[in-house]
């Protein structure tokens, strides 16, 4: 079983891709915990409630990949999402964030590229242009920073959707 993650910034379809990869291969995905636990808690936070998502994220895609049992363990977000959280919110590190992302094994990132429109969400924090496409140039850095392996998703849904696909593939 590979562990594919769908990061990039806010609006990108990256549940909507989540959703449909599901589809295609008839698994399932595991959905972003932050929305989970914002949706619960409300929009306001604190750091320490990013920490508790973190960790919350962690457990959570560490039971998810247990109880895998087709050919992708698909993920919407994972720590790398809150390293750049805390980052832009905070100006700081976390050690727990930094130890997983060091020490984890994801096969295959995809990141989803700015070109859709921003779509309001009441938990959604950046709608300009300039905060999306700096945070989209953190994650490819950091993409590169970690050696992790990935590739940029462009396009409208069907694109995306057929890209991945082509990836995800060229995987198995």
């Amino acid at each position: 079983m590979k562990k594919i993650v769908v990061i990039g910034p806010e609006s990108t379809g990256k549940s909507t891709l989540c959703k449909d990869l599901a589809a295609h291969y008839k698994c399932n995905y595991l959905p972003e915990y932050a929305r989970t636990y914002l949706e619960a808690n409300g929009a306001d936070y604190t750091y320490e409630d990013v920490i508790k998502m973190a960790k919350g994220q962690f457990d959570s895609e560490v039971k998810f990949l247990e109880k895998c049992t087709v050919e992708f363990g698909i993920v919407d977000t994972d720590l790398l999402v809150y390293k750049v959280w805390i980052d832009e919110k905070y100006g700081v590190e976390n050690d727990f964030v930094e130890a997983v992302l060091k020490n984890q094994n994801t096969d295959y990132y995809l990141l989803c590229d700015i070109d859709l429109p921003w779509e309001f969400d009441e938990l959604r924090e950046h709608p300009n242009s300039e905060d999306r496409i700096r945070l989209f140039n953190r994650y490819e850095v950091l993409l590169k920073q970690f050696n992790y392996s990935y590739s940029v998703l462009k396009g409208g849904k069907e694109q995306r959707l057929k890209d991945a696909i082509s990836i995800l593939t060229n995987l198995m």
